[in-house]
């Protein structure tokens, strides 16, 4: 079974980080799409945070590490027939909606290697990983 960790944090000025990190995928969680795979994850935390993930990659990036620099940067790394991939991406703070009693930190990546990551977290958890820290810098 995959482990999925995230991570948010404050970045730069006005800026916010979000990390992503999928470990131990294994081909059975992928969907086969020709000669790609599209991998779907969704969490719910049990503070109520929600996370929704899809990638759509190469098949050859099972087999071969990628690191894609960039905002997102990606990094695929196989090993013993399993796949880690790493996402790191940052957002200014007015980039972040509202969504209900949630922010919504989102990002669309087309291209090459298309993604979508939608991360819907508590004001509170908001608050105390970004806000609270922002205030001792």
């Amino acid at each position: 079974m995959a482990k999925t960790k995230i991570r948010i944090s404050p970045h730069k000025g006005d800026r916010v980080q979000l990390f992503l990190e999928i470990e131990g995928i294994s081909k059975e969680k992928l969907i086969e799409v020709d000669n790609s795979y599209l991998l779907e994850v969704k969490n719910v935390s049990k503070s109520g945070n929600e996370l929704l993930f899809t990638i759509f990659f190469n098949k050859r990036f099972f087999t071969k590490k990628l690191v894609k620099e960039g905002n997102p940067r990606i990094t695929m790394v196989p090993a013993n027939k399993l796949l880690t991939i790493q996402i790191t991406t940052d957002f200014h703070e007015s980039e972040i909606g509202k969504s209900g009693s949630h922010l919504l930190i989102e990002k669309e990546v087309a291209g090459e290697m298309p993604l979508t990551i939608k991360f819907n977290v508590t004001e509170k958890y908001y608050q105390k990983k970004i806000a609270e820290k922002k205030e001792y810098e």
